[in-house]
């Protein structure tokens, strides 16, 4: 998968710049299915998204809030920043997510659990806008 790099913030066009995370955000979700602890227990969602723009006008920086949701006990935490080396922060919010907000480690015993959620339905998010699934192409 390519960085968000300098390429990506010469454009001017929002839709380059979506694509990116959702292709990015893709991958999480297929990387968290495929783990074989979490067998695809968690999902991450792109709920908002906005362009900053470069005072010159050379391009910008995609502003994004996404949602790590947790399909077993249905609970979600939402994290926004910008793109620029979101990779690694991703994972620190994920770990974040299941460690210090769901304690899951304290309060479950992960490696007994052998439910599958890869097949569960995506989840929904209510904000008045639709109810198409998060993940939607033509949600937003």
């Amino acid at each position: 998968m390519r960085c968000y790099d300098e390429e990506i913030m010469k454009s001017r066009d929002i839709n380059e710049h979506r694509a990116w995370i959702d292709g990015y955000l893709k991958k999480v979700n297929s990387d968290l299915a495929e783990d074989p602890l979490w067998l695809g227990r968690f999902r991450v969602n792109r709920l908002h998204s906005h362009l900053d723009l470069f005072e010159d006008g050379s391009g910008g920086v995609l502003s994004v809030t996404v949602r790590l949701y947790d399909l077993k006990t249905k609970k979600y935490l939402d994290k926004s920043d910008n793109c620029l080396g979101i990779s690694s922060r991703m994972f620190l919010w994920l770990n974040e997510f299941i460690c210090e907000y769901l304690k899951v480690w304290d309060n479950e015993e992960p490696y007994k659990e052998k439910h599958d959620y890869r097949n569960v339905r995506r989840p929904m998010v209510n904000l008045g806008l639709s109810n198409l699934p998060m993940d939607s192409p033509h949600r937003f």
